[in-house]
């Protein structure tokens, strides 16, 4: 590193080797980084200059907030209420590829948040029964979970299916 200058040289060995080449130089104003790489391999030679500019501070402000939980972002959320709201919608598409159904086998289709449906009061129902499991069998550590017993299925299978 010299200055306001760090380089880095990196060698890869193997069936393809390569050299990588990258110089790092921050602005005298500290207020722009732009990195300088190249790397050569298969006797192909390749560049990129990619600059960073830095934010005001401000814009970092929502980052520095906590996550808004599903339970404040969603409407009638009764279980999973403290989970990151950025988490919930990939936690519904994992019950929906466990049971192999779609979101409308739980929930009314425009209205998620409606209790109309039996298969929504099941669904608490084992979600509730997973999380006492894993909280009094395996130590609260995440053991069973959907697919354990739907694997891809609307109904568990607990038998082997012999055909």
């Amino acid at each position: 590193m010299t200055g306001e200058t760090l380089t880095i040289e990196s060698h890869v060995a193997g069936v393809h080797p390569a050299i990588i080449h990258q110089t790092f130089t921050l602005s005298p104003d500290g207020k722009t980084l732009q990195m300088d790489g190249s790397m050569s391999m298969n006797g192909k030679d390749n560049k990129e200059t990619i600059v960073f500019e830095k934010q005001p501070d401000a814009a970092g402000e929502a980052l520095r907030k906590p996550e808004e939980t599903a339970g404040q972002h969603y409407k009638n959320v009764k279980l999973l209420k403290d989970l990151p709201a950025s988490h919930f919608i990939d936690t519904m598409r994992y019950f929906t590829a466990s049971l192999g159904v779609d979101c409308e086998h739980c929930h009314v289709k425009g209205h998620f948040d409606a209790d109309d449906k039996k298969e929504k009061k099941t669904a608490r129902t084992m979600i509730t029964m997973v999380h006492d499991l894993d909280q009094n069998v395996f130590n609260g550590h995440q053991e069973v979970r959907c697919y354990t017993c739907h694997r891809g299925n609307e109904e568990p299978k607990s038998q082997i299916p012999f055909e």
